[in-house]
């Protein structure tokens, strides 16, 4: 990723749709922000739908 002149990353909706109950979207999405941050690139979450996907977004 650091080849490319990329500013954030957006992670998909169908993963976060899943949130925070699924533990292998969960592990996905963890992975991609942690790299992502890792890296100084900020993170863009499509498709948060409630307050329980937003807080666990936030949290990571």
């Amino acid at each position: 990723m650091r080849r490319f002149t990329i500013d954030r990353v957006k992670t998909v909706c169908f993963v976060v749709s899943e949130l925070p109950d699924h533990p292998d979207d969960t592990a996905m999405t963890a992975a991609i922000i942690a790299m992502s941050h890792g890296l100084r690139l900020s993170v863009v979450a499509e498709g948060v739908e409630t307050a329980g996907q937003l807080l666990f977004i936030r949290q990571l």
